[in-house]
């Protein structure tokens, strides 16, 4: 843990950042750019892809950025609906909707001091790029509360990082690319106050709508957990298919195996099954029903269609996620 005198010169070091930019930003043009491009761009997915085998303290630092900024962006989603509040407006969801963000933001805070060199971290890259984080069992998606802000999000995430540790050679495999291009839209989005309650989105057409803001946090590592098992599905049911095998559709099925530490999914009425970790789809067999027709198009390769989800009763149970 940083002490006071750390906290201290990073904030100064900070403030001299700020200063250098704005003398940065009265140079010509020319040598703007040329001062820039010293710096050397990476993006958050780069990261990921290379910390398996990293230093247990390099991945605990990433956590602690990664809660700490998502903390921050959640902080000020609350102020913002707490300014709207002053200005007049009365609607109650969005006084509800404040005060369960700013919990959200609470709880991300304190994880985010919890983490020591010591805790379990591990980084996962999603199949489109986005990352989620295992910390301590639980699951993280990397995101904020604004899908128009997770480039300035990542962004931060990878300039307070790359401040600590030595980037250009952590990301080894990507030194001799071409420019990164820009971060990938997040696995998820979050949105919170009108008439639905709080809504959970992919961009592949899911739609999780829950019915209220209570219990916040479990209710993000919910739809977090269904949403990459769900990712695990459909790679391990493309494998299958690749090995010239045919899908029963109306046969698939996940059962709970005895260990409980795997789950058969049941792919033809013969008997055809294979084996993967998909604790939560297990527990919301309802749920495997209403998304077939989504499953059968992203197996496919085909545009999904967009599948709107009763989250509160429909999602596995929240007490499932002590599991």
């Amino acid at each position: 843990m940083a002490s006071p005198g750390s906290t201290l010169i990073k904030r100064l070091s900070g403030c001299c950042r700020a200063v250098a930019w704005v003398a940065l930003c009265w140079q010509p043009a020319h040598l703007a750019a040329a001062l820039a491009s010293e710096r050397p761009a990476y993006r958050l997915d780069q990261l990921a892809a290379q910390l398996g085998d990293a230093p247990q303290a390099l991945r605990a630092d990433l956590a602690r950025i990664v809660l700490s900024e998502m903390a921050a962006g959640y902080a000020a989603e609350a102020a913002h609906a707490r300014r709207e509040i002053q200005r007049g407006n009365t609607d109650r969801d969005l006084r509800r909707w404040a005060g369960a963000v700013e919990g959200l933001a609470r709880e991300l805070a304190a994880h985010a001091q919890a983490v020591t060199d010591s805790t379990p971290i591990r980084a996962t890259l999603n199949r489109d790029n986005s990352v989620t984080l295992l910390v301590d069992g639980q699951p993280v998606a990397v995101s904020g509360p604004r899908i128009d802000d997770q480039a300035g999000l990542e962004w931060r995430v990878m300039e307070r990082f790359c401040d600590l540790h030595p980037c250009d050679t952590l990301i080894t495999q990507f030194a001799d690319t071409a420019p990164p291009a820009p971060a990938a839209e997040p696995a998820l989005h979050w949105s919170f106050g009108g008439e639905t309650g709080p809504l959970c989105s992919s961009r592949d057409g899911l739609e999780f709508r829950f019915h209220t803001s209570d219990d916040l946090r479990r209710k993000r590592e919910a739809c977090s957990r269904v949403v990459g098992e769900l990712q695990t599905l459909i790679a391990e049911l493309q494998r299958y298919k690749a090995n010239g095998q045919r899908l029963d559709w109306d046969a698939l099925a996940i059962h709970t195996l005895p260990a409980r530490d795997r789950q058969r999914v049941a792919l033809s009425k013969a008997g055809d099954s294979i084996q993967a970790y998909l604790p939560a789809l297990a527990a919301a067999p309802d749920l495997l029903t209403l998304l077939r027709p989504w499953l059968v198009a992203k197996v496919n390769g085909l545009p999904p269609p967009q599948v709107v989800i009763d989250a509160e009763t429909l999602l596995p149970p929240l007490g499932f996620l002590g599991q």
